[in-house]
């Protein structure tokens, strides 16, 4: 079944313009668990373009019924809850910021390639009430 489902996704990300997709899956091995593994994640997405480029594909990839479901999915991709639970959206209650986050901008932009529909006002909105 898992196999069927990455072959699935493989063919929709080379309908997409992936022209590169047999490294694809390592975009991303498991969730980062600290805060240093998300300042790393960050710091190689504003470096790197290419892995900037796999990264948004991989993560619009995922999917979803609606907005605050693939909000959701590409989030438990890139975070654990444990470590989502130290953020907010505009950094409230003394916790840090989301937003300033590179990986804030490949989520509205993976989000954005699911849905062209979905505006940011719905998408801050997801990101910000999602129960991860």
């Amino acid at each position: 079944m898992q196999s069927e489902m990455m072959a699935l996704q493989r063919r929709m990300l080379a309908s997409m313009g992936a022209a590169v997709v047999e490294d694809f899956y390592d975009v991303i091995k498991r969730p980062c668990n600290s805060i240093q593994e998300l300042e790393e994640l960050c710091k190689r997405l504003e470096e790197d373009t290419t892995y900037k480029k796999k990264m948004i594909l991989y993560l619009s990839s995922l999917g979803g019924t609606n907005t605050g479901d693939c909000i959701r999915r590409i989030m438990r991709k890139l975070e654990t809850n444990q470590l989502w639970s130290m953020y907010s959206m505009k950094g409230r209650k003394g916790k840090r910021f989301v937003k300033d986050l590179a990986i804030c901008r490949m989520i509205f932009k993976a989000q954005k390639r699911c849905d062209k529909n979905a505006n940011s006002c719905e998408v801050e909105d997801s990101i910000r009430t999602s129960p991860w």
